[in-house]
């Protein structure tokens, strides 16, 4: 399941009247490399939507392991680095002892 191309074009539109960085992501799932990323952005139409607005699309495949303390199962999670850098969520979950999904 994705989102439509043009949902996305939209909010790309949007978003480019209040800035003029706009980076289109994506969470295929299983592998998460450059390759399976092109593969989705071209098959999702996501290629297209920033061929034609001047959106970037994100290939940034790094990731962050983040620690769930108290947690019973699930101790850590892998997270897009970006998207853990550029929510901010990251400065918040690190002033706290336990996780809220602990």
């Amino acid at each position: 399941m994705t989102t439509h191309p043009e949902v996305v074009r939209a909010v790309v539109g949007q978003l480019q009247s209040v800035t003029d960085r706009v980076v289109i992501g994506e969470s295929p799932g299983g592998p998460y490399n450059r390759g399976v990323l092109k593969r989705s952005y071209e098959r999702t139409g996501m290629t297209r939507v920033a061929e034609e607005t001047g959106a970037a699309l994100n290939f940034d495949v790094t990731e962050t392991q983040v620690a769930l303390p108290g947690a019973e199962k699930m101790k850590r999670l892998v997270l897009c680095r970006r998207w853990w850098r550029q929510t901010g969520w990251s400065r918040s979950q690190s002033s706290r002892r336990t996780s809220s999904w602990g």
